[in-house]
């Protein structure tokens, strides 16, 4: 048997009938440990703490990503003027070399060259 405490407002921000919400509550074990009980799209389960947070700080990351990525498609667009298709595909490089690139790296590529010197 676990314990759900609901949201203080009653409400998370999302009326209780719309199964598409993602919605996190809290909850205590029989053992008195603590969980989060997760819904969405009628799919139910549960996560540690732990997992509840790193789930949370994923979000974050991935919503700021998002806003730095229509930045930088704008910025392709209103000043290289480059079409749509253009600069999503720029996007994907500038990905795929930040992800190649780590500090201990940072300015250093095989040719030597790609970025500022330490």
């Amino acid at each position: 048997m676990s314990t759900r405490r609901k949201h203080p407002s009653g409400n998370p921000g999302r009326e209780p009938d719309d199964s598409t919400a993602l919605v996190f509550t809290s909850g205590v074990n029989e053992r008195g440990a603590p969980f989060i009980h997760v819904s969405w799209g009628g799919q139910r389960g549960q996560v540690t703490v732990a997992e509840a947070r790193q789930i949370g700080h994923q979000a974050l990351e991935a919503a700021e990503a998002a806003e730095h990525d229509a930045i930088v498609v704008a910025w392709l667009r209103d000043k290289m003027d480059l079409t749509l298709h253009q600069a999503a595909a720029a996007l994907g490089d500038l990905r795929a070399y930040r992800q190649d690139t780590t500090t201990s790296t940072w300015g250093k590529t095989e040719t030597g060259t790609g970025g500022p010197s330490t």
